[in-house]
This record gives structure tokens, sequence and C-alpha cells, in this order.
């Protein structure tokens, strides 16, 4: 490229993991020639060296809610959709 990147942002696991295998295959030092940013699965950037940026969802609380949610409709709860906003939080593995 004629101007290549200078950050990558990705959005899901599996582009994750896509980033930063085409990066690996193309000699590109992450984050040293390209900012990353990634975007869930700790599991993952935890082994990657060096450690990168991801951006990590609440994902046990957004199973709770959402159990509360259900069993409340199970339950005759009949109220309107309900909007839930959840902090995701930024963390370098």
């Amino acid at each position: 490229m004629p101007q290549p990147p200078t950050a990558v942002f990705v959005t899901n696991y599996d582009m994750t993991l896509g980033a930063i295998m085409a990066a690996h295959e193309r000699g590109v030092a992450l984050p040293d020639e390209v900012d990353f940013i990634g975007y869930d699965n700790v599991d993952l950037c935890s082994i990657v060296s060096p450690k990168l940026e991801i951006v990590e969802q609440p994902m046990d609380e957004m199973g709770l809610r959402a159990a509360e949610l259900l069993l409340a409709r199970l339950t005759g709860d009949a109220s309107p959709a309900k909007l839930l906003r959840l902090k995701a939080k930024l963390s370098n593995l």
C-alpha cells in the first residue's frame, strides 16, 4: 500500500484473530508498527505478545441481565422493551 494504515480497530473476535494473523503473516509488528485495538476475547489476547489493547464487554453482566428480562417475561411482565447500556472497558492485555 502506498500509505499503509497507522491503526486498526476490529469489532469482533473473528476479525481480531484474523487481523492478528494477517499482521503476523506480513511481518507487521503489532502494536509497534501499527496501533491495534481488538474487541472481545480476552483469552486470545492474553497469549499474544506484545500485549494489545482490547475492548472488553461485561459478558457475565450481559447474561445476567438477559436472564432477568427473560424470566420477567415468562412470569407475565408485559412492560415495553428495554434498552440496557452496560459499560465496556479498554484493557491492555
